[in-house]
């Protein structure tokens, strides 16, 4: 556990490294600029030169450092608006070609999104498990617990729809 938390540590003192640098160049670091889609945590690259996570990423990312992984492929496909459902905070930024490419998920019409309630799933199974290998998402796990779905439209009790 030391090394999930020297990995935490890491982040926290990138991010006031960030913030003081943002802060003498008179400029304010946005979460939608820190935030990635796809994939789920993206190491610092000459283009940027922090590392960018998604929730999801971040536990992902931490969990490696003890060598424990969570998930494993084939990740299930998402649409444009299943991820809009997904990340309302980006909704109607999603429509537009450069957030997508931002975000990593450019052009297309389906992703393989690493999604909370896939890490929910992978956690809910007994320790040895966890520890043993990475759990296999399927369509339906994006909901904790899992909704029985068809074609990856949201269930429609929970979407609100009738």
């Amino acid at each position: 556990m030391l090394r999930i938390k020297n990995f935490i540590t890491q982040c926290k003192d990138a991010t006031k490294k960030r913030d003081k640098e943002y802060r003498l160049r008179g400029l304010e670091a946005t979460s939608k600029e820190l935030y990635v889609i796809l994939p789920s945590a993206k190491s610092p690259s000459g283009d940027f030169a922090y590392w960018r996570f998604s929730c999801v990423g971040f536990v992902i990312k931490a969990y490696e450092q003890i060598q424990i992984y969570l998930l494993k492929g084939p990740i299930p496909e998402r649409t444009l608006a299943d991820l809009k459902s997904f990340y309302p905070f980006f909704s109607a930024d999603l429509d537009k070609a450069d957030t997508r490419e931002h975000l990593g998920i450019g052009t297309g019409d389906r992703w393989p999104v690493e999604l909370v309630g896939y890490v929910l799933h992978s956690f809910a199974r007994n320790e040895a498990d966890v520890v043993a290998g990475p759990y296999a998402p399927q369509l339906g796990d994006e909901y904790f617990p899992r909704q029985f779905v068809s074609g990856g439209a949201p269930h429609k009790r929970l979407s609100g729809k009738q």
